[in-house]
């Protein structure tokens, strides 16, 4: 965390170091997301070859992959409308 007074040298390795974690702090939850998706279609694709009726597990999967980022989404959504409807009213 910054500390005012601490800051390291221009173009140091704690400062690179610093900006490769904040990146994957903000990538890795949507390639999570994506590679999951893949894995589901793909294990749909395999068992829809073999004949399987569990093919529609990974279906329902991905269903419910989708309505829980939605859901996030929203949620994320109205608490920002709360904040400025609060910033606003003061």
């Amino acid at each position: 965390m910054y500390e005012r007074g601490n800051s390291p040298d221009p173009g140091s390795w704690r400062e690179i170091l610093l900006i490769i974690r904040i990146v994957f702090e903000v990538l890795i939850p949507p390639l999570f997301f994506i590679i999951i998706s893949l894995g589901l279609v793909v294990a749909f694709f395999i068992l829809l070859l073999n004949g399987s009726v569990f093919a529609i597990v990974p279906v329902g999967l991905f269903a419910l992959e989708i309505i829980w980022i939605v859901r996030k989404g929203n949620s994320a959504q109205v608490e920002s409308r709360e904040r400025l409807t609060n910033f606003y009213d003061d």
